[in-house]
């Protein structure tokens, strides 16, 4: 930590103690010196005792250093501890007044009900940051860390830049890594200090990349997903025609969609939803319950194994006959969903698993957006009768999150037409 940016969060602390007492003196005085109920909070500073808890001594050599605790009218007793978390147990358990800790500490700790405040951050400059290795080593990189061990303490920051230094290390400090997840931990109102809305780029979590094609309705699947917990994600529209060379890397397979995220590479649809339902839980687009849990998954194989092929089958027939089968198997698995998962699964709920919006729906969705166009040029559309399924559309069509990244019904056209031949006769 830079001592401008130390002084500038913890320079507060020459006139800490009169600020403390206002709220709250028996935290910073001996027992006996509150006043009575209704009585003025003016004390002695000099009858004051200041307890500050600090981490290897930076907070007091800095303070020291700047002369800020010269002519102080309080007595400062110093207590180190070894990382974020027991200081902020010290705080907890009234051994300590006030101390300085790195941005993951407090999170955990009013999580857990702590009755701490944040009164003041500071965000540190990448050039601030090292790692430290033995003498001798050859390490020179944060990539040369790779397939290496390095032990971080449990709930601390370092734990935080753990995470982030999986791809570009320990990159930034403060206390704006993320709102999302500071809102969630602490609650309306409780984040004090924290300026999440101040939060820039550099200071989130490695930034996800997901390569995808707009025409592909796998790689909508994903990019509904993303639209629907709001995360923020580099796009990068693929030419598959002519994959670059990151690409080919992200994906081993060498198809949309895939992603990069944390050091990680992930590939197929379904397995990037459920990551990113993993990794970025809010709001949640699968049932925690097992059972309901299990049946998503089974619903989400159905629409790999079932729907796909038939609506492929229809699209893609070159004779009359091939043309006939590939309507009676889009009509036999649409059937299917009107009767066994939408009547069923669904209950008065909107959605494919009821109530909520699933990934279940996403996975779907797409090949929905894209009937109209296999309507145009097949001349297929949903029979009237299934009512559940039509009702269903409309529900999921109306999101926001579809809404956002919705085709017109040309767009499919255009790019269907080229797969779509004419249908010809069987050579009796």
């Amino acid at each position: 930590m830079p001592i401008a940016a130390l002084l500038d969060a913890l320079a507060p602390l020459r006139h800490a103690a009169a600020a403390l007492l206002a709220l709250s003196v028996a935290a910073c005085s001996k027992a006996g010196d509150a006043p009575a109920a209704g009585e003025s909070a003016a004390v002695d500073l000099a009858t004051v005792t200041l307890r500050i808890g600090e981490q290897t001594g930076i907070v007091k050599s800095g303070l020291e250093a700047a002369g800020q605790l010269e002519g102080v009218p309080y007595t400062i007793e110093w207590a180190t501890f070894t990382a974020g978390p027991p200081l902020l147990e010290a705080i907890n358990a009234d051994a300590v007044d006030i101390g300085a800790v790195g941005d993951t500490p407090p999170i955990f700790a009013q999580a857990a009900g702590a009755p701490i405040r944040i009164v003041a951050v500071t965000r540190n400059r990448p050039e601030y940051k090292a790692i430290l290795v033995p003498k001798g080593s050859s390490v020179r990189a944060l990539r040369e860390l790779k397939g290496k061990k390095v032990a971080v303490a449990k709930g601390s920051r370092r734990g935080s830049c753990r995470r982030r230094s999986r791809s570009r290390g320990c990159s930034t400090g403060g206390s704006t890594t993320a709102s999302r997840p500071v809102e969630r931990a602490l609650g309306p109102g409780r984040q004090s200090a924290f300026r999440v809305a101040d939060a820039t780029k550099e200071d989130r979590m490695t930034k996800l990349r997901l390569y995808s094609a707009k025409a592909c309705p796998f790689a909508h699947r994903t990019r509904l997903a993303l639209e629907e917990k709001a995360i923020d994600a580099e796009l990068i529209e693929v030419d598959l025609q002519n994959k670059p060379r990151a690409f080919v890397d992200a994906s081993l397979y060498g198809k949309v969609p895939a992603i990069e995220h944390e050091g990680h590479r992930i590939w197929e649809s379904a397995i990037i939803n459920e990551y990113l339902d993993e990794a970025f839980p809010d709001p949640p687009l699968l049932p925690r319950e097992p059972g309901r849990r299990a049946l998503a998954r089974i619903w989400i194989d159905h629409a790999n194994t079932r729907l796909v092929p038939a609506f492929a089958q229809l699209l893609r027939a070159e004779t009359p006959d091939q043309e006939a089968e590939g309507r009676k198997a889009l009509g036999d698995v649409l059937a299917f969903l009107e009767r066994e998962a939408l009547s069923r699964s669904s209950g008065p709920g909107p959605y494919w698993l009821g109530a909520d919006v699933s990934l279940v729906d996403f996975a779907f969705y797409p090949w929905f957006e894209r009937l109209p166009a296999v309507d145009r040029l097949r001349g297929f559309s949903i029979p009237a009768e299934l009512t559940r399924l039509r009702a269903w559309i409309d529900a999921v069509e109306a999101r926001d999150a579809v809404r956002a990244i919705a085709n017109p019904v040309d767009f499919y056209v255009e790019r269907y037409a080229k797969l779509v031949k004419p249908a010809k006769a069987t050579a009796a």
